[in-house]
């Protein structure tokens, strides 16, 4: 399946392809099917049966969600369905209309696709060409308890919710541990918790060699080793975040760059005229000149370092807790001025800040934008700011940070509180219980022209 340098509805080979192989496949029970030759990527939702030309969706997709763990959740391959990927996107030029009824996700960039693959659980994640992770999936095979994040390998920050993921059979409560050894030991997080698949937690206490076990009756699985830092590398306000907006003829107060409420708001990208938009903008003729932009965000710690990343087009200029921090192309700030130079579209830049103009608790990050003229055919606004922040360690006795169950550690490095009784993972689980430290390097292979299956299941021909 594929509407990228290559189309499966026009061209015989797809066609012939689709029509004949994929029956085989999926009759098989093969649950991911990675292919190249049309220069884009492409991932489809969970789906089955659509071999028609042209193909039609209707019917065909048997989990409409984006199967993501911090989105819809997982695809679950217990039952039938495949994903198919296409990953033509590291090489000759990339192009196509990206826009077959089947993906889930499509985009004509290059990149690669990382496949990682632990017990029961996969990962497909898409690394556009510039580092960004623009796509990912996560496909589950098997019963039992899987847990999904973390998965081992994070760092995450001290002091701030998390959000523990799990898939389990329906039924039941679900007990969360955590171990600050490796898995040696063990202490409670919480216990006879809603078994929906999703759990907030603060950690309080920092480590490197952290595990999380989740625990569904007897069966239980537990992540991959994983950090918990003081200090920890934050995306403070992502591309695609929500903006309050003030795209009139009039001025906006004097006090814009330092309170919020009031103003219409919609999420990056902001502006008209390239198509891309996911809020559209006043378009007015002639144009506006100037665009504002706000939002607030809470500052949890001491800023170390700040990285602020702009889209714009024709000027853009930043101001945090009301410093002007960023500037491009703006002469006068006046709101009826225009930019002192044009932009190309979608023009990106970064900047590395002065983490002194950041404080503690709830600041305002403020932006303008403006025309090169008039006449200007288009305007663009997104913006992203990343930083590290080192949170408070708690202050205890003497020094040692207590467990989350209130016990302390023991000279071992272990904890005064035993671990639960059928730790183990159930057969067939996520890594648990092994003794191997999860969440490695993964694994990545090229795709170009591949087909990689994973069959669920051996079945006797005869049989069929």
């Amino acid at each position: 399946y594929t509407k990228g340098s290559h189309d499966s509805d026009t061209e015989s080979t797809h066609v012939q392809m689709r029509q004949n192989v994929l029956p085989i496949l999926e009759t098989w029970d093969v649950d991911v099917v990675l292919g190249g030759h049309s220069h884009i990527y492409e991932r489809s939702f969970l789906v089955q049966g659509a071999y028609d030309t042209p193909t039609t969706a209707a019917g065909h997709i048997l989990d409409p969600g984006d199967g993501r763990v911090e989105g819809d959740g997982p695809y679950d391959l217990a039952g039938p369905g495949s994903v198919y990927v296409v990953a033509g996107h590291g090489g000759a030029g990339v192009s196509g209309d990206a826009d077959h009824p089947l993906m889930f996700f499509s985009e004509v960039d290059y990149g690669s696709v990382i496949v990682d693959v632990e017990g029961d659980v996969m990962t497909l994640t898409n690394v556009r060409r510039d580092g960004e992770v623009t796509d990912t999936a996560t496909l589950v095979k098997g019963e039992g308890v899987h847990v999904l994040a973390p998965r081992g390998g994070e760092r995450l920050p001290l002091a701030r919710p998390y959000d523990v993921r799990w898939t389990a059979p329906a039924g039941g409560t679900a007990d969360l541990d955590v171990s600050y050894d490796d898995g040696a030991t063990w202490a409670a997080i919480a216990a006879g918790e809603a078994n929906d698949g999703a759990f907030t937690w603060t950690p309080t206490v920092p480590g490197e060699r952290v595990r999380l076990r989740v625990a569904v009756g007897a069966a239980s699985d537990e992540s991959g080793t994983f950090a918990i830092a003081a200090e920890s590398d934050l995306e403070l306000i992502p591309f695609g975040g929500a903006w309050e907006y003030s795209d009139g003829a009039a001025a906006p107060d004097a006090a814009w760059r330092t309170t919020t409420g009031g103003w219409p708001s919609g999420d990056a990208e902001l502006g008209y005229g390239d198509g891309d938009e996911v809020t559209t903008l006043l378009d007015a003729d002639p144009n506006v000149p100037t665009v504002y932009f706000r939002r607030a965000i809470t500052i949890e710690g001491d800023v170390l370092s700040a990285t602020l990343d702009v889209l714009y087009d024709d000027a853009i200029a930043v101001w945090i807790d009301d410093r002007r921090v960023a500037s491009v192309n703006v002469g006068d700030e006046a709101h009826d001025a225009f930019a002192t130079a044009a932009s190309s579209d979608d023009e990106t830049m970064s900047f590395d800040l002065d983490p002194s103009v950041f404080r503690r608790g709830t600041i305002v990050v403020a932006a303008l934008v403006k025309q090169a003229n008039a006449s200007s055919s288009d305007l663009s606004f997104d913006l992203r700011l990343r930083a590290r922040v080192r949170a408070d360690v708690p202050e205890v006795d003497g020094g040692v940070a207590p467990r989350p169950d209130g016990s302390t550690p023991t000279e071992d490095g272990g904890s005064t509180t035993p671990p639960r009784d059928g730790g183990s993972t159930e057969e067939g689980g996520g890594g648990g219980g092994c003794g191997c430290s999860a969440g490695g390097d993964p694994v990545s292979a090229p795709l170009l022209g591949l087909w990689w299956a994973i069959r669920r299941r051996r079945r006797r021909l005869e049989g069929r």
